[in-house]
């Protein structure tokens, strides 16, 4: 039989553009035939369909759950040989390092099995891909094993790792190719792509999967997060790189060299821009209406040139103005501006005031806004509260004023003492404005500080390292912070936005009537959406206080640890929620995934319930307090309601909450909000909240409704951990989570691109018509909106 001989450029296709060359992927199937040989996790099948969905390439499964290398090596004909392969994945080592179990195998001879393997796979005409085994978590693994043997390497992962090496070095020795899943999960939080402390999650074998297929078809270059493509995601990371907000790793950087001078800059970055065929950040091709360039001199701190920067982009400014509106053109460098003035009130420098229907536009992030110098109350780049200066009278809206593709940097601009002023946008009362592709950094203040917005939206944006002046304790200092309440008219939408590092919220909102000023009284605004949004490692990174109608919806929270609390919507906040979010973070005392309540503590996390009782740890086993249980349920509800906005400082994290409970009947009046809640009375509060059914039994009302919903199974009264009562509401509420809007744009993609997007139900077949189409896909979008009318199954 003629071989299939699959070289390491298998379904690479090389397309050169104008501007240099880069390497994308085809998916289309070679026919190869590739066999997956390992232990469980390589029988589990998880990350081959990965492998399939990138390449078009099936899989053979050949693993087999507990082996080990010498276990694989005695089955090789059978496994291997007998399938005839062009391709072999080797992927042992796990069970190899059980250095307290009979299975054990010593790290020379795991090698010299390796050795064998690989020796027989070319014997067959076919290409060795050897697999490095994934992390363990040392807390997870020891439950179950035996802590002694591993104290030598640092724990059961200090173990592994010297196999995974090990696997590295006979690859080297033959000159194999790697799928060095090792290093992939250990540049991340390893953890969070761990399900039991040695089996990857769905995120792990996805990712799992992905490594394997860089190894299959080689290095994609620009390929930075290791998805398998080059796109917009890419782009973003390189951008950051260059900023100084993200460092590269050695391979990284190897691969954004997409020109192959040995750097990993703006070249490359216009590279990957065209690779990727995203141009979200290039300047406009043409503009309409009236144009300026702004004439600044790049590159120069002489305070003369500042203040002649200044002056001129000022300038600019008023003549696309005074033209009827137009857009200033700032071109590609780094520009230097010192202060205009200090604002109407006296205590706040700026340098430039914009104006209605101007657009400022620059080179994306080859065009960097600095403001410079020691100023006593903060220095901000664009400032516009005429509101405010004119002693808040005859308030003026800036209207259609819009910035895109430029970076401002605020790590020259320092305050004699912080004020929450020195933002990177200042802005108060604005209509139709648009933020496109601006990146805010490094500031004092606030780096997208804009309030009272109407019709406008923030796009594509990203704020790193703002607040830098001020503690956790002080006012501003997010991100991007929005103050509300002055119109009822408000709205604003916030998409694809990142913040990093900043050091209040990553994103928030507060009604300004916390400052109990007559003039902020909206009690309802239009909307406020935050959309497909992340935060990163910010003091908080989604939240609220004194919010209104706020919408936080398909956002994730790359958090490292839970020691920065998450999710914060607090004080007097109404009518605001998450939705569908994917909070990537773990508590300390919430580690074992086989635990019960494992499951409801981060859903109740990603619905915005609770989000523990500080720092790491969730309270697992603390006593749930009736102000904690009528709250729990108050989050569940939407936060209902359209209370008085006014003294915040003297309420409880519960005020709200108990307010709506005892107005809806769920507690008696004169409940006690800081005593400990008995089982009894939770489920209480339960099946008041569901409308007091009456069931029939043996026992009071809410005890039969209990057992009959299947939220309890026995009878018993105690004091109620917070485990048990997320567990409680988990069991109950849940079933009404398990589909959303996501999942019907799923199905119909599934239906469009079968191969692309594979089935993600084990039946699609939702309206019950005999087959799964389009038809179904509606019907589950009906369902989410209308459950009662749509049901399923």
């Amino acid at each position: 039989m003629k071989k299939r001989i699959v070289s390491a450029l298998l379904v690479i296709a090389v397309a050169f553009v104008s501007l240099g060359a880069s390497a994308l992927y085809a998916s289309a199937s070679s026919g190869a035939v590739i066999v997956a040989y390992g232990d469980s996790i390589a029988a589990a099948g998880k990350w081959q369909t990965e492998f399939t969905r990138l390449s078009g390439e099936s899989v053979i499964n050949a693993g087999v759950g507990g082996d080990t290398s010498a276990d694989g090596l005695a089955r090789f004909a059978s496994a291997v040989s007998a399938n005839d392969p062009d391709v072999v994945f080797i992927a042992f080592g796990t069970n190899d390092a059980s250095k307290d179990m009979d299975r054990y195998v010593p790290i020379e001879n795991y090698k010299e099995n390796l050795r064998e393997m690989v020796r027989r796979v070319r014997a067959l005409g076919a290409r060795a891909v050897i697999v490095t085994p994934p992390p363990v978590v040392d807390e997870q693994y020891l439950t179950r094993h035996d802590a002694a043997p591993f104290e030598e390497y640092g724990g059961p992962n200090g173990l592994v790792s010297l196999y995974a090496q090990a696997a590295r070095d006979v690859a080297a020795e033959f000159g194999a190719d790697v799928a060095d899943v090792n290093a992939a999960f250990s540049e991340h939080n390893f953890a969070s792509f761990i399900a039991d402390g040695v089996h990857p999650n769905d995120s792990g074998y996805a990712l799992y999967g992905q490594t394997a297929y860089q190894a299959y078809t080689g290095t994609l270059a620009g390929d930075l997060n290791y998805d398998g493509v080059l796109d917009k995601e890419d782009v973003k990371l390189i951008r950051r790189a260059i900023l100084g907000k993200y460092v590269l790793s050695d391979a990284q950087r190897e691969s954004a060299d997409m020109n192959g001078d040995g750097n990993a800059d703006y070249a490359d970055y216009e590279l990957m821009k065209t690779g990727s065929g995203w141009e979200d950040m290039a300047p406009s091709s043409a503009f309409d209406g009236f144009t300026i360039t702004a004439s600044l001199t790049a590159g120069s701190m002489d305070a003369a040139v500042m203040a002649a920067n200044t002056a001129e982009l000022q300038r600019c400014v008023d003549a696309a103005h005074d033209a009827g509106g137009g857009t200033v053109v700032i071109p590609k460098g780094t520009f230097y501006f010192s202060t205009q003035g200090v604002n109407a009130r006296g205590w706040e420098n700026f340098v430039c005031f914009p104006r209605d229907n101007v657009t400022v536009e620059g080179q994306g992030i080859y065009t960097v806004l600095m403001p410079v110098g020691q100023t006593p109350g903060g220095l901000d780049m664009f400032y516009f509260n005429e509101y405010a200066d004119s002693g808040f009278k005859n308030p003026l809206y800036l209207v259609n004023a819009d910035f895109k593709n430029f970076v401002i940097d605020g790590g020259l601009a320092h305050s004699d003492r912080y004020t929450s002023a020195g933002k990177g946008f200042m802005i108060n009362l604005y209509k139709d404005c648009d933020y496109d592709n601006v990146i805010v950094m490094n500031t004092d203040g606030t780096g997208f500080g804009m309030d009272c917005p109407i019709n406008c939206t923030i796009r594509n944006c990203e704020a790193f390292g703002c607040g830098k002046a001020a503690t956790t304790s002080s006012a501003g200092a997010s991100g991007i912070g929005m103050g509300t309440g002055y119109s009822e008219e408000e709205n604003m939408i916030i998409e694809n936005c990142y913040c990093e590092g900043n050091m209040k919220f990553g994103i928030f909102f507060e009604h300004q009537g916390r400052f109990n000023a007559s003039y902020y009284t909206a009690q309802k605004l239009g909307r406020m959406i935050i959309v497909n949004c992340s935060a990163r490692n910010n003091y908080i990174d989604f939240g609220c206080e004194l919010g209104v109608d706020v919408v936080y919806r398909c956002c994730d929270v790359y958090a490292d640890s839970t020691a920065h609390t998450k999710l914060a919507f607090n004080h007097h906040t109404i009518r605001c929620r998450f939705e569908y979010m994917d909070v990537k973070a773990r508590f300390d005392d919430v580690a074992d995934s086989s635990a019960y309540y494992y499951k409801p503590v981060y859903w109740a996390m990603n619905k915005g319930i609770t989000t523990g009782v500080g720092g790491n740890t969730f309270g697992i086993n603390a006593k749930c307090t009736v102000g904690q249980a009528v709250t729990f349920l108050y989050r569940l509800a939407g936060l209902p309601g359209a209370l008085k906005l006014v003294n915040h400082a003297e309420s409880t994290y519960y005020e709200d909450s108990l307010e709506w409970a005892q107005t809806n009947g769920i507690v008696d009046n004169g409940t006690d909000p800081n005593a400990v809640c008995t089982r009894a009375a939770f489920i209480d509060m339960m099946w008041r909240y569901s409308g007091s059914p009456v069931v029939e039994g043996q026992y009071d009302s809410a005890t039969n409704w209990a057992l009959s919903v299947g939220i309890m199974n026995t009878v018993m009264d105690s004091d109620i951990l917070r485990r048990d009562a997320v567990t409680i509401l988990y069991r109950y509420f849940s079933p009404f989570d398990k589909y959303n809007s996501n999942d019907a744009i799923g199905l119909l993609r599934h239906v469009l691109f079968p191969n692309d997007y594979p089935l993600m139900f084990r039946s699609g077949d939702f309206d019950k018509n005999g087959v799964t189409d389009s038809r179904d896909a509606v019907y589950l979008l009906r369902h989410v909106l209308y459950p009662e009318d749509y049901p399923i199954d």
